[in-house]
């Protein structure tokens, strides 16, 4: 298969008989917004599902006297910490564009790490003490 485009549109050609067997055209700017726009959407909709099926899941769980919920501890967590940040900066080390998005990762990590305190935590434990 091979592709060509000048700029206004891309077509994919077989390499077998030379063929077009599909022609892409460029999104206008209102179909570009429509398309992120529904997207946008769809990841709302979609935690706010996984959330709800999340909390019916909790409770059946919560339910069977066979089951207990429980976190891993802390060293374990640690233990896991240190691997992952191991074969994350390994792996970050072979490549330029690796380096670049681990380095952008780790950077978004931390900010967010510190947002989530006051946003995430933050309203869950207000929420938890208002509310019992």
């Amino acid at each position: 298969m091979q592709a060509s485009g000048s700029g206004r549109g891309s077509t994919w050609n077989s390499g077998f008989t030379g063929r077009p067997i599909i022609t892409i055209t460029p999104l206008t700017p209102s179909e570009r917004a429509l398309i992120e726009a529904a997207a946008a959407a769809e990841v709302t909709r979609s935690l706010a599902e996984f959330n709800a099926e999340n909390v019916k899941a909790l409770k059946l769980l919560r339910a069977d006297e066979r089951i207990k919920v429980l976190r891993f501890n802390d060293a374990l967590i640690r233990t896991f910490g240190k691997l992952s940040k191991e074969v994350l900066a390994d792996t970050a080390a072979k490549d330029p564009l690796t380096r670049k998005v681990y380095d952008s990762y780790m950077g978004f990590l931390a900010g967010v790490m510190d947002w989530g305190e006051l946003s995430e935590t933050g309203y869950r434990d207000t929420r938890r003490l208002a509310l019992g």
